[in-house]
């Protein structure tokens, strides 16, 4: 938890380096808090939503009932009602328990099996389900790989997870793009200056606000209407148990780049 840096310098024509060293464990931990409250605030919100219309529904229910009178028929308009109540209790539960899934799936991730893979067949897999999964004809897919013969150490299975994942939001973004521009997805993948391998998902859709930004890797926040919230910040979690990580970077009206650095 210290971070170290290094500036090298000539005085009076001898090389000199100065080391700074900073305590960042008070950064970290704060950071760490706020992600917690942050994720707090969040499951609060998605449970409240689910808990509340159940207790207002069985409250209905219980007076329907009542209504009645102990032990007599409930009329007809009532019993509909009755049992409106109930599925929308059934419904508000399901939500609920998909809530549970969806958390469950972040915190169970297996431990990654490391294999050596060709980035190639990793984007044309990608790319091949992509295909599959999209509707508009006019869809621009392509791959750019620097060296074409570019390896990486991953686990299989996690990395397709987070790529098709990346890959599937760009396409719902440039799908419901109201521009008259045709719709493009990128693969970018390279080496950087550091001999790491890099892989790049961009997109050009409506970007994302900056406000936003700071918060789609936070467990369960979602804009989308039957998002999870869950399968950004499951790709971070997958990416940091690779020894990786993953960023955004965007601008409203200018498309999105998702950058995996392995």
């Amino acid at each position: 938890q210290l971070a170290v840096r290094v500036s090298r310098f000539q005085l009076q024509g001898e090389p000199h380096a100065l080391a700074s060293i900073q305590d960042l464990r008070n950064e970290l931990e704060e950071k760490e808090m706020e992600a917690w409250q942050e994720l707090t605030s969040v499951l609060t919100h998605e449970i409240m939503n689910s808990v509340a219309p159940i207790s207002s529904l069985a409250s209905t229910a219980e007076r329907r009932l009542d209504a009645g009178g102990n032990g007599a028929a409930i009329a007809p308009d009532e019993a509909v009602d009755v049992r409106e109540a109930i599925e929308a209790i059934e419904r508000r539960t399901d939500s609920l328990m998909n809530v549970v899934d969806a958390y469950r799936s972040f915190t169970d991730i297996p431990s990654p099996e490391f294999e050596v893979l060709a980035v190639e067949d990793v984007l044309d897999n990608v790319c091949r389900l992509l295909r599959a999964q999209s509707e508009d004809q006019n869809l621009s897919l392509t791959t750019a790989i620097d060296p074409p013969d570019l390896t990486l150490t991953a686990d299989p299975d996690l990395i397709d997870q987070v790529l098709l994942n990346l890959a599937l939001n760009a396409l719902q973004a440039v799908e419901e793009d109201d521009r008259a521009r045709p719709p493009r997805i990128a693969f970018r993948a390279y080496v950087d200056r550091r001999s790491r391998p890099v892989i790049q998902v961009e997109d050009n859709g409506p970007g994302i606000p900056e406000d936003v930004q700071e918060k789609i890797f936070v467990p369960f926040f979602t804009t989308k209407e039957d998002g999870s919230g869950i399968g950004l910040s499951l790709s971070r979690q997958i990416m940091r148990l690779h020894g990786g990580s993953l960023s955004v970077r965007s601008e409203e009206g200018d498309g999105a780049v998702f950058t995996l650095r392995f």
